[in-house]
């Protein structure tokens, strides 16, 4: 097989690039606020809690610097792991659904009347308890699918989109928004390849925000248009990336004209990673992006990329030679289809230089993406 082509540095998402958003910084973060998991807009304010184990109380932030303004403090509930906030008219909606192990049979979700909320610092929550129609399986499981952290509220019901910590995907159900104990209804699911982490309905212009982020901490927004109650996905969806290269983003809201996001405080020791809880905006265009026209493969120039990644691929030889010259630290990399779905990912760390057995991959184009500290390499190779 020849030597591979260069091109130009590309990003890759889940099912492929539609467009990419611009993430404005608004301010970093109370560390009261460090865990931070959800958020809405109400009164001119947002609002948001932490999740598991922290307290059960909800913050006013400022939208303009992210100020505390109110901490309303939820009476007689634990937060077991709030992971999301969703309101109507008349309600606020708290999820505490968090379930990274899979074995939660305490699932439930806190309606606060708005009236209360407005009126005093301590609130009495009705409780929505519920479980899934389709889990039989409680087993203790690191990898569970069924973790959720989204939530929305959407024509008198809510609705809750899995974390699938294995499928990569997601799952939506329905709930009734009447205290008491119910099964939640699946409606339907959609394969996202990322973590989804926080939803939000614009009912003015019928349109579900989720966003989340990839295995590699890079986050992305999916826009769900014309969405029908039975059947989530199949209004039109659009995926985003964004020009965060590192971020747990963990919430979204849609306010005036805009969208605000928060991410949760991250810390690793190896390597050394320490992001800060912040708030952001970002903006949906009226319409996706086109898709440009393909056009002949550009010719190898080491003076632009070719010196940061080379790759090679010896005729007759089933494994894949790359080189990654960059003093930024690596994370690791992954192998992508055409379609943007991932096929293999390393178990551990990545090194700089090496060879990735191919033999699995059958006769297609595919692309290798590495990530970095500063952002994503990534480049196409085809197996023949």
């Amino acid at each position: 097989m020849k030597k591979l082509a260069y091109i130009l540095l590309l990003y890759l998402i889940p099912q492929g690039i539609e467009g990419q958003l611009s993430l404005n910084l608004v301010s970093e973060l109370p560390s009261n606020v460090k865990e931070t998991s959800g958020l809405i807009f109400l009164d001119n304010s947002l609002i948001t809690h932490n999740d598991s184990g922290n307290a059960a109380e909800l913050y006013v932030l400022n939208p303009v610097d992210g100020t505390i303004q109110r901490t309303v403090v939820v009476n007689g509930v634990n937060n077991v792991d709030w992971e999301d906030i969703a309101q109507d008219e008349q309600y606020i909606y708290i999820g505490d659904f968090g379930n990274n192990n899979g074995n939660r049979i305490d699932l439930k979700i806190f309606r606060i009347a708005k009236s209360d909320f407005s009126n005093s610092d301590t609130v009495d929550a009705e409780v929505i308890a519920f479980s899934y129609e389709d889990q039989t399986d409680f087993t203790t499981d690191p990898n569970t699918d069924w973790d959720a952290e989204a939530l929305i509220s959407s024509n008198g019901e809510l609705i809750i989109f899995t974390k699938q910590w294995t499928s990569m995907g997601t799952v939506a159900y329905s709930i009734s928004n009447q205290p008491g104990t119910h099964i939640a209804s699946r409606l339907d699911d959609y394969q996202i390849d990322g973590l989804v982490t926080g939803a939000t309905y614009d009912i003015q212009s019928n349109k579900i925000v989720l966003v989340g982020y990839s295995q590699f901490l890079a986050p992305f927004v999916v826009q769900i248009e014309n969405p029908q109650i039975d059947s989530i996905f199949s209004g039109t969806v659009t995926n985003f990336s964004t020009d965060l290269s590192l971020s747990q983003i963990e919430s979204v809201a849609f306010g005036p004209d805009t969208y605000y996001v928060s991410s949760e405080e991250f810390i690793r020791t190896s390597p050394a990673i320490q992001l800060p809880t912040a708030l952001y905006t970002f903006e949906l265009p009226n319409s996706p992006n086109p898709e440009p026209e393909p056009g002949p493969e550009p010719e190898p120039d080491p003076e632009q990329n070719g010196s940061q990644l080379i790759l090679y691929q010896p005729e007759g030889m089933l494994f894949l030679n790359y080189v990654l010259n960059v003093d930024d630290d690596l994370f690791g990399y992954a192998i992508f289809d055409a379609s943007g779905r991932r096929i293999l990912s390393p178990i551990s760390d990545s090194d700089k230089i090496g060879t990735i057995d191919t033999s699995i991959l059958k006769p297609s184009t595919y692309f290798i993406s590495f990530h970095l500290r500063g952002g994503r390499i990534a480049k196409p190779f085809v197996i023949r």
